[in-house]
């Protein structure tokens, strides 16, 4: 068993200084405690990632 995570790389679209991460198949981190801290936010089913950009692409790194 490899303990290598699954990644993925992505251009996302920043508006307003945020993009947002949701899920068509149930809420974005449902154990996730809701509130705001700064660089993440996780209100109503949606995960909100704060940006210095005000409006563009950023590059995004994921892994599971």
């Amino acid at each position: 068993m490899s303990d290598e995570a699954a990644r993925g790389n992505a251009s996302v679209p920043v508006q307003y200084h945020q993009f947002g991460i949701s899920n068509e198949d149930g809420p974005t981190g449902p154990d996730l405690e809701r509130g705001h801290n700064a660089l993440v936010r996780v209100a109503d089913g949606l995960t909100i990632v704060i940006t210095g950009l005000h409006t563009g692409d950023v590059d995004v790194t994921v892994a599971r």
